[in-house]
Formats: structure tokens, sequence, C-alpha cells
């Protein structure tokens, strides 16, 4: 009944999850809500039996610093402009539309937020005691 489910609700979760993400830095929502989405779609496949859909590495560790490095480098950018730390700021793109420093930030935090969730939901499905 989990197999069916997962591929009705896996598009739909992610869908959700991009909502979340680019309507968070001006409306409730932004990278935490957005990477615990996406981490319910991942436990959701888990729980369907299909741990491919899972990425496959087992160490999330290099999405979690590039996450890191994101969020604090957004910070650092506004202090080297010589404001205080965070201080919101624009981007401009090849296209000439603005982005802004708190979709960086938020891109870091989700990056952040996925990394923990798939390594909790790795560990929770192994069979091995991590403990």
């Amino acid at each position: 009944m989990l197999g069916p489910a997962f591929r009705l609700l896996a598009p739909v979760t992610v869908a959700v999850s991009a909502y979340l993400f680019l309507r968070g830095h001006n409306e409730p929502g932004g990278g935490f809500s957005a990477a615990l989405v996406a981490g319910i779609a991942a436990g959701l496949g888990y729980l369907a039996g299909r741990a491919a859909t899972v990425p496959r590495w087992r160490n999330t560790g290099p999405l979690v610093a590039a996450g890191l490095l994101i969020s604090t480098g957004t910070g650092f950018a506004s202090v080297g402009q010589g404001d205080a730390f965070l201080t919101h700021f624009s981007l401009p793109l090849p296209a000439g539309l603005p982005a802004s420093s708190t979709l960086l930030f938020d891109l870091g935090v989700y990056l952040i937020v996925l990394g923990l969730m798939v390594t909790a939901v790795t560990r929770l499905a192994s069979e091995e005691n991590p403990l």
C-alpha cells in the first residue's frame, strides 16, 4: 500500500518543499521547513521499501558542510561590505534579476537540515546498532 502512495506523494512533497523554500524569504517558510518536508519524502521512501529514493551517500557530511559554508559565507559577505553580520543585500544574477542574500542563507539552512534528516532516516532504517 505504501509503494503506490509513495509514487503519488513523493512528487507532491518535493513540490511543496520547493514552494516553501522559494516563499520563505518573504513569508513564513524557508530553508528549515522546506528541508523538513523533503525529509518526510525520504522517510516515506524508506517506509515504502524504496531505500534507493534516499540519496545513496552514507556520509552526508559534505552536504551539511556545504550548507554551513553557504550560510556562514552569506553572513560574512555582509560583514565584508561593512554591515552587520547577516545584513540583507542583493546579488546581481547574470540574467539581470537580483537575488536576495536571504535566499542564499535559506539554501544553506536547507542543505544542513536535509543532510541531517537523511542521516536520521538512514540511521533509523539501519539494521546495525549505531550506539
